[in-house]
Order: C-alpha cells, then structure tokens, then sequence
C-alpha cells in the first residue's frame, strides 16, 4: 500500500470514529494533516507549507570571500 492511500485510510476511519484517541495522538505527534483543501488552493497551500517548512541550504560562510574582513593583528 503507498504512503497516499494509507493517510486517506486514517483520515476516512477518524472520521468514521474507528481510530482510538491513542492513534490520533500519536498521528498528530508527526503532523497528520487531517483535512486536505481540495483544488487550487490545496496546491498553493501546499507549496507554501513546504517552502517554509524546507530549510534553505545556508553556506557555511555566508560572506562571499571576496567580501571578507581582513585579519585582525595579533600583539
């Protein structure tokens, strides 16, 4: 069974009351998302939450070299 049709099984049995209050604790620890917005505004939605949920990939050294602060003497 894939990933998609699984979540759907949850979200159909929380609503039918077959998921105990223990399962939908322990879905909402790892971020179950239990109601899907359907058409346009699920995509938008969607890329949104993981545009912000997606750390950027930061440099190490967020000042380019070129632009570096000359060393400090040292007595």
């Amino acid at each position: 069974m894939n990933l998609a049709k699984w979540l759907s099984k949850q979200r159909a049995a929380r609503r039918a009351g077959t998921l105990t209050d223990r399962q939908i604790a322990a879905l909402d620890a790892i971020g179950m998302q239990w109601e899907i917005p359907s058409g346009w505004a699920r995509t938008r939605q969607v890329t949104a939450r993981r545009r912000t949920s997606t750390p950027d990939p930061a440099p190490a050294n967020p000042t380019p070299a070129h632009q570096s602060a000359p060393p400090t003497e040292q007595p």
